[in-house]
């Protein structure tokens, strides 16, 4: 304080020294600056208005002269500021006498055992380089920030001292803080007085601050999330039409082993809806922007649903290219009358001109840990333009319609070749970082930037693993989902299991030299041992190729051919031979060798038509596909249906494969899937039986959980005999269906990126022949279950518990379910 008295009245004083009876002009020649280390001259100059040429008799310039030397001092870089006049010809200088206040030049820290040096310093935005001049205001706010870091980390009980360590240059400090961190204490209680309407359970789960849960899970206090709550807390009573609700931050206790926070709480009283006006519209009427809304005049007040009719109001515009229409916020649209409890709500638009597509720059970059954007240099970036391009819904000079940026967005997002935000969701840009505005010199035109990070597409996986299917095995895999960058698909799968031995190798080019034409090829080697309820082994050797075309962007039609030949044994048993015809005279064994190595003779259903048999089928398909996100749907539909037309060779059969299936978003990031699957299948001409290998057989991971693996349906026995007289022996066996069902349902709920939570039920049977569909024969089962993104390799881990609700006497059932990708 005396140094700041000291510098005005030796200011007045220069002052007096410039004051005088008016005669000759005293004109300044130069203007200078001195003392100064660390502040430039041109630094402090620019803050001084006094110019070359002014008066120094003159008052105006006295006045000057003295915001001048406030202007200077208020920098803050100084502890003592001196203006002096010296005579220099016949005019003056004008110099300013500086001394700086010394320069912190680090931050040291002790006691400090939870968090270093580094973090702290990063807390407090320090590097070392900043030039920070030394005063006990400054060292105060650092000590203030230092605090609520800890004080965010859930340390209420932290103290800070610091003091200053001169070194030995005179123009350098260092600020050393003291820190007593104290015992570091997680929220154990979350109470809430004041509230009636909502309970504290409803409460804490619009919070961002949550409880602690015994020692598994621990959250501590933040006071940011704190003040953030209040409005949470505000827009969950405004959800239910409580607009004088208020909330603020209570008294934080410590508590046993823990904080208590509480938050108080005013309700008020509901209102009811009024009238729903809008204003200032004129590119939409308002009975079309009011057409589709869902709150009405005469509902309780809901600030979600109001929000929601806004966003749809909102992207009525965006979808004609008004992107920059906006509506005020919510409690600026309010009219209440708060005798009576009534909102009326007017919602004033804010319309914006529309805007046409210029062009869109393509940009491969790559995101930096610390969120840094840097374009890829040449050659880094595969994918080839076409491939984006085709994805891409906008033509240029056309409305920039904002809902085909999204269409686009989730394009791309289903190739699965770029990074996305994290958890898809949809009527949003996904793509990280995606579309980016542009303007151009055209205030009607914009362009669009696309930047895509590739994402690794090829991969080579080799390992064990288990399914409660197949059980254990080794597996090699070499993938490729954008091979050379012209997104075609390639992979070559090897297996060898306990159940199951294969080696497929599949190509699928999506678009045929560029066309609207698909081809998908497969050639496959599948060797699977009898598990569940498939009483047979088989041996399959074939190729498929299916061509499509697409006729919308949704709907493809399909067209293919497939041949195969598959060789049928019934499963293996260490005590017993098996003939066909049930002779094993037939094939050259006498009497005592039947006798003596205990061979036996067998009768089966007529549905085992084992050995070896040859398929050659036409396949005819459609796919409609409105799913907004293939590998892990939000919303939309998907639709598929396909007949298999098998001739000429062994086997002659029709069969028709079905599959609808729904999503809808619940609510914010819950979603309800829906799955109906109907199979139909008969033989004709020479083949009598359908064909073992092309019945259904249902039960299991993907049709109805809580069974075993085929463990539903028809069932037979096979008998065998004794070689020599005895009583009928045999084992129970399912025969599958030439008719199937299965209904499912899922609601589904992204923990995080990685993490999601499933509650399923499933029902649904086999039926022998299609005249035998009955639904009373359904089975029901339910369950949770929980599915695992794995990063970068395109899959979900998937475990399932189901509970059997309603099984048949002979149904085998299991209790756990393990394998990869999801249910539908």
């Amino acid at each position: 304080m005396k140094s700041h008295i000291f510098h005005r009245n030796l200011f007045l004083v220069s002052l007096l020294t410039f004051c005088h009876p008016a005669g000759a002009a005293e004109l300044i020649n130069r203007v200078l600056v001195e003392g100064n280390i660390h502040v430039t001259e041109q630094e402090i100059l620019d803050v001084v208005e006094t110019k070359i040429g002014d008066d120094l008799s003159a008052r105006s310039t006295v006045k000057q002269l003295r915001d001048d030397f406030r202007a200077v001092f208020a920098l803050g870089y100084f502890s003592n500021l001196v203006l002096e006049r010296v005579r220099e010809g016949t005019g003056f200088n004008l110099v300013f006498h500086v001394e700086e206040k010394p320069i912190i030049s680090d931050f040291n820290y002790e006691g400090n055992q939870r968090y270093k040096k580094k973090k702290l310093n990063e807390e407090i935005k320090f590097t070392g380089k900043e030039r920070i001049f030394f005063d006990e205001n400054i060292a105060e706010t650092y000590k203030k920030a230092i605090l609520e870091y800890y004080t965010r980390q859930s340390f209420p009980n932290t103290t800070i001292t610091w003091r200053k360590e001169e070194l030995e240059s005179p123009d350098k400090v260092v600020i050393v803080f003291e820190i007593q961190e104290g015992k570091r204490l997680p929220v154990k209680k979350i109470v809430f007085e004041g509230n009636a309407a909502l309970n504290g359970k409803q409460l804490r789960k619009k919070i961002q601050t949550k409880q602690s849960w015994w020692f598994i899970i621990k959250h501590h206090y933040d006071p940011i999330l704190a003040e953030q709550d209040l409005d949470n807390i505000k827009l969950a009573y405004w959800d239910i039409g409580y607009l004088d609700a208020k909330a603020k931050l209570g008294p934080i206790d410590e508590i046993k082993d823990g904080l208590q926070v509480t938050f108080l709480v005013e309700e008020g009283e509901p209102y009811t809806v009024g009238e729903i006006t809008v204003e200032n519209n004129s590119i939409f009427s308002s009975e079309e922007l009011l057409a589709n809304i869902r709150l009405k005049p005469g509902d309780t007040f809901s600030a979600s649903v109001l929000t929601a009719d806004e966003i749809s109001m909102i992207n009525m515009y965006r979808g004609q290219g008004y992107l920059d229409t906006r509506v005020p916020p919510m409690d600026e649209q309010f009219i209440k009358d708060q005798t009576n409890r009534i909102v009326d709500i007017r919602i004033p638009f804010r319309e914006s001109p529309r805007k046409y597509l210029g062009k869109v720059e393509i940009q491969g970059v790559v995101i930096l840990d610390d969120g840094t954007v840097v374009p890829t240099r040449e050659k880094e970036f595969k994918t080839k333009e076409f491939v984006i391009r085709r994805e891409i819904e906008l033509s240029e000079g056309e409305p920039l319609d904002w809902t085909k940026v999204i269409e686009s967005d989730r394009n791309l997002v289903n190739l699965n070749f770029f990074r996305t935000r994290g958890v898809t969701l949809p009527n949003q840009v996904n793509l990280a970082p995606g579309f980016e505005r542009r303007p151009t010199n055209d205030p009607n035109v914009e362009n669009l930037l696309l930047r895509l990070e590739e994402t690794q597409t090829g991969m080579f996986t080799f390992g064990g693993g288990f399914s409660t299917t197949f059980g254990p095995s080794i597996f090699a895999t070499i993938s490729e989902r954008n091979l050379f960058g012209y997104g075609v698909r390639g992979s070559i799968t090897g297996e060898i299991g306990k159940y199951r031995n294969r080696l497929v190798l599949n190509i699928f080019e999506p678009h045929l030299l560029n066309s609207d034409y698909s081809l998908d090829w497969d050639i496959y080697y599948i060797d699977r041992r009898a598990y569940g309820g498939r009483s047979f082994d088989e041996e399959r050797i074939g190729s498929s190729v299916t061509f499509g075309k697409e006729i919308t962007d949704e709907l493809t039609l399909l067209l293919g051919l497939k041949g195969e030949v598959t060789d049928l044994r019934l499963k293996s048993r260490s005590h017993y031979r098996i003939f066909p015809g049930g002779d094993p005279v037939a094939f050259g064994f006498p009497d005592y060798y039947i006798n003596y190595h205990n061979l036996w003779n067998y009768r089966i259903p007529d549905e085992f038509n084992l050995g070896q048999n040859t398929t050659t089928s036409l396949l005819f398909g459609a796919v409609n596909d409105y799913r907004d996100f293939r590998l892990d749907p939000t919303s939309g539909h998907y639709e598929r249906a396909t007949i298999e037309l098998a001739g000429l060779t062994d086997n002659e059969f029709v069969k028709l494969e079905s599959e609808v299936n729904y999503y809808y978003p619940i609510y914010k990031k819950l979603v309800l899937a829906i799955s109906n699957e109907l199979d139909l299948a008969y033989a004709y001409g020479g083949t009598e039986t359908l064909p073992l290998q092309e019945r259904f057989f249902i039960g299991g991971a993907r049709t109805i959980r809580g069974f075993d693996e085929g463990g539903i349906g028809p069932q037979s026995r096979i008998h065998y005999l004794y070689g020599t007289p005895g009583a009928p022996h045999g084992f129970r066996t399912f025969l599958g269906g030439e008719a199937a069902y299965v209904g499912s349902a899922e609601v589904r709920y992204p923990f995080t990126e990685i993490f999601q939570g499933v509650v399923f039920f499933d029902m649904g049977t086999a039926w022998e022949k299609i005249e035998d569909i009955d639904p009373s024969e359904f089975r029901f089962s339910t369950g949770l279950g929980l599915r695992v993104r794995i990063p970068g390799l395109n899959a979900i881990l998937r475990l399932d518990f189901p509970v059997v609700l309603r099984k048949f006497d002979d149904d085998d059932t299991q209790f756990l379910h393990f394998s990869f990708g999801q249910t539908f």
